[in-house]
């Protein structure tokens, strides 16, 4: 996982991941970012631009947990986009709304399983 100079989609660098290991159980390997300010009862949309090599799964997600630390939200790629194989430069998003008893928002780039994968410009958007 680090800033890569060669590949990027706009201005200078990008951030990648890029794994060849097979684990023996489900491993996702991500880069995470808390967020500190909580737009409670408003909706979130992630969105970034990500290129990908021979990847499995390559997603974006957008956690939200409650003082406990349970999950009380999410949103995911995933549900609109299955992001695999190889792929240039393409723009994804994800849009969920905030629950009131949100204590925590995690934003997830992930590569679960194998493959190489960029991500670009990525924005999160208080709607």
């Amino acid at each position: 996982m680090g800033w890569d100079n060669n590949v990027f989609y706009n201005g200078r660098y990008s951030v990648g991941i890029n794994n060849s290991l097979i684990y023996e159980n489900d491993t996702c390997n991500n880069w995470a970012q808390s967020i500190g300010e909580i737009p409670l009862g408003r909706t979130l949309k992630l969105s970034g631009w990500i290129k990908t090599i021979e990847s499995e799964d390559v997603l974006m997600t957008i956690q939200y947990l409650d003082k406990e630390w349970n999950f009380v939200g999410f949103g995911t790629t995933e549900i609109t986009n299955k992001i695999n194989g190889t792929n240039d430069w393409r723009m994804y998003n994800a849009s969920v709304f905030v629950p009131l008893n949100t204590k925590l928002i995690v934003v997830r780039l992930s590569l679960c399983g194998i493959g190489k994968f960029w991500f670009d410009n990525v924005k999160l958007i208080v709607k």
